[in-house]
C-alpha cells in the first residue's frame, strides 16, 4: 500500500494535478430490501408474526465521486426493473436498467458526462487523474479508453490494486459504510411506519416496497 501511494504522490507531481482534479467514485450497490438485523413491532404487541417485502430482487447502486480538496459531486443512481427513473433532488444523475448494477456502456458514457464536461477538463485542459478500483467493468472499458482519454484529454486513470480498497480509496473508507448505516436505519424507519398505514403493505399484509 505504501509503494502504490508514493507511485500515486509521484505522479501527481509529475503531472502537476490539483487536488480538484484528482477524482474517486465507487460504487455502493444495494437491495431496496435489506436483511432484517432485528426485530420491530408495536410496543405491547402478545404475538410476533414475521413479515418481509413483496419482493427482494429490486436493486439499486448508488456511486458518489469525490475529489481530493473533499467536494463530493455528480453522483449517481441506477436502479433496476424500474419503468421510468424516480424524481430525486438536484445533483444526482439517475438511470434505470434490468439489474441495477453498472455496465460497461453505462462507464463509458458516465465518463464522458461527468469527467470530460468538467470545466477544468473541457476548457482549461487541465490534468486529471481518476482512482477506482480493480471492478471488472473498469477494467474492460479502462483497457478500451484509457490511452485515448490520456494523449487527447490529459485524463489519466489509475486502478487500486485487489485488497487494498479497504485501505487507500477514500470513498469505501469514508464514505461506504456510513451510507449503508445511513440506509439501514431509514429503511427501519419505514418498515415502522408501514407496521400502522395499511397503504404500506399488500393485501397478504406484507410491507410494499419502499
Amino acid at each position: 500500500a505504501i509503494n502504490f501511494v508514493n507511485e500515486y504522490v509521484n505522479f501527481i507531481k509529475e503531472k502537476g494535478i490539483k487536488e480538484e482534479n484528482i477524482i474517486n467514485f465507487d460504487q455502493i450497490p444495494r437491495q431496496f430490501e435489506k436483511e432484517p438485523a432485528k426485530t420491530i413491532i408495536n410496543k405491547g404487541t402478545k404475538e410476533i408474526f414475521l413479515r418481509k417485502a413483496t419482493s427482494s430482487h429490486h436493486k439499486y447502486t448508488f456511486t458518489p465521486k469525490i475529489s481530493a480538496n473533499g467536494r463530493i459531486i455528480n453522483q449517481h443512481l441506477i436502479f433496476s426493473k424500474l419503468k421510468n427513473p424516480p424524481t430525486v433532488k438536484p445533483g444526482f444523475d439517475v438511470e434505470t436498467n434490468s439489474t441495477g448494477m453498472w455496465s460497461q456502456e453505462i462507464l463509458k458514457n458516465y465518463l464522458r458526462r461527468v469527467i470530460l464536461k468538467r470545466p477544468q477538463t473541457w476548457l482549461e485542459k487541465e490534468p486529471v487523474l481518476v482512482i477506482c478500483d480493480s471492478y471488472g467493468c473498469h477494467l474492460a472499458v479502462l483497457k478500451e479508453i484509457e490511452e485515448i482519454y490520456a494523449k487527447k484529454y490529459s485524463v489519466f486513470f489509475r486502478i487500486i490494486p485487489p485488497n487494498l480498497t479497504g485501505i487507500i480509496q477514500p470513498i469505501d473508507v469514508c464514505l461506504g459504510r456510513s451510507f449503508q448505516c445511513f440506509y439501514d436505519e431509514k429503511y427501519d424507519d419505514y418498515v415502522t411506519m408501514a407496521l400502522n398505514d395499511r397503504s404500506l403493505q399488500t393485501n397478504a399484509e406484507n410491507i410494499k416496497r419502499p
